[in-house]
């Protein structure tokens, strides 16, 4: 009995559902279902929406909360956390992956796949060997900058298609500097001043 419990005891550690579910009381099941579904209805618009930030397909996001909230449910350890995709992670996909310069959909896509799969392994073992320490030395102010400048990218991102323009060339700061104006003329009424959008931005045919 002794060795049982212990190897019990053992798989909850990498398993911890095995610890739960055994537990688990049926009448817990309807305000459960309920809060499964209230996050899921949360999480779909906003896995489309990073999915979009990656370069992906719609599908990809949906595709990610699947597998993400399942496989949580099964080795996560904390009862509160909804473990989803997030703008940033999104954007640093785009970011690896549009550097390597993939030839068509298929690779990019593929690229994407790899490198979700890689940084899976990287925290699986980072979980493994208790490597949480690390995350110490990241200073508020670095995570702080982080997430601002992460913000401004993807609001200028974002700007093109929600003025119905297509996005500028060079980088966050180039984009928005020479189409801002652009953007505003667009949104507001037409300026003499304001640049023609043939300059950094056109019109959206598709």
């Amino acid at each position: 009995m002794y060795g049982v419990a212990a190897m019990r005891s053992g798989l909850a550690r990498f398993v911890p559902a095995l610890s739960w579910v055994p537990e688990y009381e049926l009448s817990w099941l309807g305000k459960d279902a309920i809060a499964g579904f209230t996050i899921w209805g949360l999480l779909i618009p906003e896995g489309i929406a990073y999915a979009s930030l990656a370069g992906l397909p719609p599908q990809a996001g949906l595709y990610t909360l699947l597998a993400s909230l399942a496989l949580y449910a099964i080795f996560g350890t904390s009862k509160q956390l909804v473990v989803a995709g997030t703008s940033a992670s999104a954007v640093l996909v785009y970011s690896a992956v549009s550097a390597l310069h993939p030839n068509g959909a298929g690779a990019y896509g593929s690229l994407a796949a790899g490198l979700v799969i890689l940084t899976g392994i990287l925290f699986l073992g980072s979980g493994l060997f208790r490597l949480g320490f690390v995350t110490q030395f990241l200073s508020v102010p670095v995570m702080e900058g982080f997430v601002f400048g992460l913000a401004i990218f993807v609001t200028v991102g974002q700007l093109p298609k929600l003025f119905g323009l297509q996005k500028g060339s060079g980088d966050t700061i180039a984009s928005s500097s020479t189409c801002w104006p652009t953007w505003a003329a667009r949104a507001g009424r037409p300026s003499p001043s304001a640049p023609s959008p043939s300059c950094c931005c056109s019109r959206s045919t598709g």
